[in-house]
């Protein structure tokens, strides 16, 4: 878990430590028996290891105990700091930013909060199954004041289009969004007062039958999933996730270029979400379980920001613009909304990263 984070970020050359064992691909929180706990002369004997015969002694040994002797013996500046807290490294001094971390908790696991987070448990699950079905019972016009009267927090900014009459002959309205959770689409719906479709990839059965909205799952398949998208647009508005996954960091990852292709009624939307004890997405999670996780917390609030719509002159149709340019000019209109950072990761860099896959699994209940 720290090597890959000390190595990208902190600029580690070599990472010795006490190794968990694990069983199956998880971790059991039982220490590795070939390793043991690397403590006193054991830790000592772990640098001496890595650096090797002729190498260069560590710069700098930071120590609380007086276990730790043998190992500072070895550093070039040792420091023994019983009892002081250490500041951890501001995200301005990292090597390269973190955009991507898994993992349900959202504050750093303190004594305290370890036991609020426990006893809170139990009570927020509840909560959550509550909170869900009235997402799946109540009807959309009137879904915003049960999420408030539940204690979800829903902030609507930006005028959205008009919903078309239907002897208009206009197809709907394709609403490209970002993607904090799976709950966009959902929260977007809420904002509109009304439901929308949206296009999923690898939803969970469970998602989708809890779902207030009408769910279509894509194929991956270029052709096909345009047709599938084409057909929705045909029958009303559609939202979209251009990212192909969630992002929890304040950064933007890069968009597919396919709904650019689609049509001009294109409407960015800016979601952002905050959590004070759990995320509500996840990597090497169960996805189903994502919804309870965020309304688990306390109090979640979720901000919708409608964008103007794109003028012809941006658009393939009316601009003769290239679906890329239109893809990352939405990207950079949500980015300069949410005050993000644009990237040219893509969902496989993120769960290369955090799973070890590309984001693509046979389970229907972990999909992407």
């Amino acid at each position: 878990m720290a090597e890959p984070f000390l190595r990208d970020h902190l600029g580690a050359d070599a990472v010795a430590g006490t190794e968990l064992a694990t069983w199956r691909g998880r971790a059991t929180g039982m220490v590795d028996a070939r390793r043991g706990v690397l403590v006193g002369e054991a830790k000592a004997e772990a640098l001496r290891e890595l650096v090797g015969d002729g190498g260069h002694a560590p710069e700098v040994g930071l120590g609380d105990r007086r276990s730790d002797y043998a190992f500072m013996s070895l550093c070039k500046e040792a420091y023994l700091v019983p009892g002081t807290p250490v500041d951890a490294v501001g995200a301005d001094k990292l090597r390269k930013p973190v955009v991507f971390h898994d993992g349900r908790l959202v504050q750093r696991p303190t004594p305290l909060a370890a036991l609020v987070a426990v006893a809170w448990f139990p009570l927020g699950f509840l909560l959550s199954v509550v909170r869900v079905a009235a997402g799946s019972l109540v009807p959309m016009p009137w879904q915003y004041h049960a999420y408030r009267a539940l204690g979800v927090r829903i902030t609507v900014r930006g005028a959205p289009p008009p919903r078309p009459g239907r002897a208009s002959g206009r197809t709907g309205a394709l609403y490209a969004c970002s993607h904090r959770t799976l709950m966009d689409p959902v929260f977007l719906s809420v904002a509109l007062r009304r439901p929308v479709s949206v296009v999923t990839y690898s939803l969970s059965r469970l998602s989708e039958i809890l779902s207030p909205i009408k769910t279509v799952r894509l194929t991956r398949d270029r052709a096909t999933d345009a047709a599938a998208i084409r057909r929705l647009l045909a029958g009303g508005d559609v939202a979209v996730c251009p990212e192909g996954t969630t992002c929890r960091e304040p950064f933007l990852l890069r968009f597919s270029a396919l709904f650019a292709e689609l049509t001009d009624d294109i409407v960015p939307v800016a979601t952002e979400c905050r959590m004070s004890m759990f995320h509500g997405t996840s990597a090497r999670g169960w996805k189903a379980m994502d919804p309870f996780f965020l309304f688990m917390n306390p109090s979640p609030q979720y901000t919708v920001t409608f964008l103007d719509k794109l003028p012809p002159k941006h658009t393939c149709g009316g601009g003769g613009k290239s679906s890329h340019e239109v893809a990352n000019h939405v990207q950079r209109l949500i980015a300069s909304a949410l005050s993000y950072e644009c990237t040219g990761f893509t969902r496989k860099d993120k769960y290369r990263a955090l799973a070890g896959n590309d984001g693509i699994v046979a389970a229907p209940n972990k999909g992407t």
